[in-house]
């Protein structure tokens, strides 16, 4: 829709295409956020000159210090997790930052449960020194659109999400889909959506791959070619 906003993925120097140019046509482009793994990829792109907010999705406890200096967004995935970056903030006297709430909705790789809501809710209202930006999960079987892990994750995403909401006294951005998840659900679009590999013009459904176009290609030179007899190791 005209109004979901864009997050992009350029983690692993935008999948080996380099951050460069690349980075700077996808903000001409439109996009809102970026999106990168680790947090001194973050930072790279802020000594570059990039000023559009990052999410920092493996923003681990020794990264925090990077992620507050470089003004970085992490996410955060557990109540421990957040406990421990809360505690940086009080010793830095910082208040208010940004933060993205991950929730595991089946993918059970990165996230909070639904056992963790209460105590999450609490925590973020108890502490000023936290805001949230955004909440948001991963899709695991987007790829698959008939699979029924799909519909079940986005109904548990929903049922999260609007408890956390419900409880917040400021608007909140939710994002779900990611390129797969972009091109078969778009009910589930929420405030943003999240495009990695789709934007390299790659899609495993035939009817969406048609309508993209690759924008790289790897061209290389055969250095030798040998003869070797059979049995050669």
């Amino acid at each position: 829709r005209p109004e979901t906003q864009l997050l992009v993925m350029v983690k692993a120097q935008a999948y080996g295409a380099g951050h460069g140019q690349w980075v700077a046509q996808l903000l001409r482009s439109g996009a809102n956020y970026l999106g990168v793994a680790y947090a001194d990829e973050g930072r790279e792109l802020r000594n570059a000159g990039v000023q559009t907010p990052i999410l920092v999705m493996n923003a681990e406890p020794d990264a925090f210090e990077t992620c507050i200096e470089a003004q970085l967004e992490p996410a955060i995935y557990s109540l421990e997790h957040l406990d421990l970056f809360i505690r940086q903030l009080i010793s830095r006297g910082v208040e208010a930052y940004p933060i993205h709430i991950k929730l595991d909705t089946g993918m059970h790789r990165l996230g909070m449960q639904q056992k963790d809501i209460a105590v999450l809710i609490e925590t973020l209202l108890a502490q000023p020194e936290v805001q949230v930006k955004s909440i948001y999960s991963h899709m695991a079987c987007a790829d698959e659109p008939a699979h029924p892990m799909n519909a079940k994750q986005i109904e548990l995403f929903e049922q999260l999400s609007q408890q956390i909401m419900s409880a917040l006294p400021y608007p909140v951005l939710r994002h779900l889909l990611n390129s797969e998840g972009a091109a078969h659900f778009p009910a589930a679009q929420y405030d943003m959506v999240r495009l990695g590999i789709g934007l390299f013009g790659i899609n495993h459904d035939p009817q969406f791959a048609g309508q993209l176009r690759p924008v790289l290609s790897w061209r290389s030179s055969i250095s030798q070619i040998k003869s070797l007899e059979p049995g050669a190791c």
